[in-house]
């Protein structure tokens, strides 16, 4: 079992046994450049384990912003604001970014 503080990794699911042999093409669509939240620097974050952000100092730069409430909700939620959502099916699909 891993502490408790163990630092939280967003990476991208493992190629199964076939794709790493090269028998099957692996097939992704190209990750888009985005702007790092803190620095502001372009590229293809998401694929980096920091994403969206460029990299480790930026993303604890942000969570300290938080922290200090630099950064903050600027109202509650209402349920007006998920009316466009009401009717989605549910599934797993949901969470997961094409």
């Amino acid at each position: 079992m891993e502490p408790v503080h163990a630092e939280l990794e967003l990476r991208a699911p493992p190629l199964d046994a076939a794709a790493r042999a090269g028998k099957i093409a692996a097939v992704s669509k190209p990750t888009p450049n985005v702007k790092c939240p803190t620095c502001k620097k372009t590229g293809a974050w998401f694929e980096t384990s920091f994403g969206p952000f460029c990299s480790k100092r930026c993303r604890l730069i942000d969570l300290g912003k938080w922290l200090d409430e630099e950064h903050a909700v600027s109202e509650p939620l209402k349920p007006e604001h998920f009316k466009d959502y009401e009717n989605l099916p549910p599934g797993e699909y949901l969470d997961q970014p094409e």
